[in-house]
């Protein structure tokens, strides 16, 4: 199941003597992340686990507890542990238990043994069968790619980073719903406030209280180049950047509304995911805050999986650039597919079925439609 977590440091992750990692991208939940991983034992390595006892489970895990008896595996010996990732489907019943064998069968003829000293995982919904084709067709590429130092590979194939965020508010800011490519990052961003706010909230408020900018941290520019030089927050410039001429921007730092990230992923919504400085609204349980963009509550966890096939962004590199003295921007060699979807029932981590309220008002409008009947309207 996906879980929120601090990836552990690469240098943290040392190799382990008799053990080989090799992750690969089965391309089972996503098209952009490894989500297959194939570990190898030596002969003569030892491994341990620890299993839970639910009476109902996965059929991976039913497939574990017989090739770890005796009297099916007397060898005693495990060879390879193989993990299909990115919250896929599991799989039970009959079925399910011949779907995984055939993927530990698929293991030990690249490994020369026993399917019996496979051991096979799986995360997402057990009642779901296997993805039993793209695991296999991911095999071969992770069998080439076994090595001792590949934990952080590993460890990353494995895990889902999980984090709560802010969305629009229901009345007037709606998040929209589309699917994008992201393109780079800025750490250590400015903040450039659209037309309406910068007109309904910033603009009053600085003619009202002349050191309103300062305690702020906003300033008056005239580019949009990190460069550009601040202009005094006359009565005169307030009126250029009213009309359009001048600029207004935050200046990077703790305070920034954007927080020390920003995830660039170009529409005509001008919608970004961002840190904030506002940490307390995720606590909330509902969280529809902002003006449309997404706000993170862990930017630098979503920058290292982002960045993860970046060569030399480490977490201490994103972490340094997020506490620099200006914006630094990464843009990114392969682009990453954003989807941004609105939906009132789902399934949790844990396997529970959970309902919200329709606070876009989504439902209400699909409900109607349905009820005209065939043909249904289509919309852009």
């Amino acid at each position: 199941m996906p879980v929120r977590y601090t990836p552990p440091e690469p240098a943290a992750l040392l190799p382990v003597p008799g053990v080989r990692l090799g992750p690969a991208a089965g391309r089972i939940k996503s098209w952009q992340r490894d989500d297959v991983l194939l570990v190898a034992f030596d002969v003569g390595t030892t491994a341990a686990g620890v299993f839970t006892r639910n009476r109902f489970c996965a059929a991976p895990v039913t497939v574990c507890r017989e090739h770890l008896d005796p009297a099916r595996n007397s060898t005693g010996q495990v060879r390879a542990l193989l993990f299909n990732a990115g919250n896929a489907n599991a799989g039970t019943g009959g079925t399910g238990i011949a779907d995984a064998k055939r993927t530990c069968a698929e293991v030990a003829k690249l490994l020369a043994c026993a399917p019996e000293q496979v051991l096979p995982f799986s995360t997402g919904v057990i009642m779901e069968p296997l993805p039993v084709a793209k695991i296999v067709a991911a095999l071969p590429a992770a069998h080439s790619a076994l090595a001792a130092q590949n934990w952080h590979a590993a460890v990353s194939a494995i895990m889902t980073v999980v984090m709560n965020v802010v969305v629009g508010k229901s009345l007037g800011h709606a998040t929209p719903v589309f699917v994008d490519q992201m393109e780079y990052i800025i750490f250590r961003p400015y903040w450039s406030p659209p037309p309406s706010i910068l007109k309904d909230e910033i603009l009053p408020r600085a003619r009202r209280d002349p050191g309103y900018l300062d305690k702020e941290q906003l300033e008056i520019v005239a580019s949009g180049d990190d460069d550009a030089t601040a202009l005094a927050a006359t009565p005169e410039n307030l009126a250029e950047v009213a009309s359009g001429r001048l600029y207004m921007r935050q200046r990077p730092g703790e305070k920034n509304s954007l927080g020390l990230a920003k995830f660039i992923f170009p529409n005509t919504e001008n919608v970004y995911m961002h840190g904030t400085p506002a940490q307390s609204l995720f606590a909330r349980a509902r969280r529809d805050f902002s003006h449309g963009c997404i706000r993170l509550e862990d930017p630098a966890a979503l920058a290292e999986w982002v960045l993860r096939k970046e060569p030399g962004w480490t977490r201490e590199r994103i972490d340094a650039a997020m506490k620099g003295d200006r914006p630094t921007h990464v843009n990114l060699k392969e682009k990453l597919t954003v989807i941004l979807f609105y939906d009132t029932a789902y399934v949790g981590s844990s396997g529970r079925v959970r309902f919200t309220d329709d606070y876009y008002g989504h439902d209400a409008k699909l409900e109607q439609a349905l009820k005209g009947g065939f043909p249904y309207p289509r919309t852009k």
